[in-house]
């Protein structure tokens, strides 16, 4: 009996050894956590030209960004001597984003086809409106500047001159 119960108390307590061993979490594994729980489609601050970077807001910051876009294009499409021998009323959907560095690239526009024929340098006069902005702040997630990518529509509307 003496032995029986030296040896379930053996047992007890190499058994509950387990219970006070601590388990070691790698780095590696912290990281990869922290990487699944980051949601990469959000940005915490969006791109800021002058006058819109002292904005708090992301939804001000937003819309002050894609007013400043929307104005530039305005301007640049009014300083053209585009002649339209037919009526145009289309929605262009530009895409384009904002690099780590805060250069502006055009990377596709969205448009029916016969607004290309009618108008077929609007690529080029979209990508000159884009170089004509100041250079922007990049967006940050984190902390860390991250490349942004924005769709915006722009309504190209003109009436058909007449002789």
């Amino acid at each position: 009996m003496k032995y029986a119960i030296a040896i379930i108390g053996s047992l007890c307590v190499f058994a509950s050894c387990q219970y006070f061993s601590t388990e070691k979490i790698s780095s590696e594994s912290i990281y990869e956590e922290e990487l699944k729980s980051i949601n990469w489609t959000d940005v915490d601050t969006f791109p800021a030209f002058p006058g819109c970077d002292d904005l708090i807001a992301q939804e001000a910051q937003k819309n002050c960004f894609q007013k400043t876009i929307t104005q530039s294009l305005e301007h640049q499409l009014s300083q053209q001597q585009v002649v339209a021998h037919q009526s145009i009323w289309d929605t262009v959907w530009l895409k384009m984003e904002v690099d780590p560095n805060g250069r502006i690239g055009l990377l596709d526009l969205a448009m029916d086809s016969l607004t290309l024929v009618k108008i077929p340098e609007i690529q080029r006069i979209f990508q000159e409106s884009l170089e004509a902005l100041p250079k922007p702040a990049p967006a940050y997630k984190r902390g860390v500047p991250v490349r942004a990518q924005f769709t915006l529509p722009v309504v190209i509307r003109s009436e058909k001159i007449t002789n």
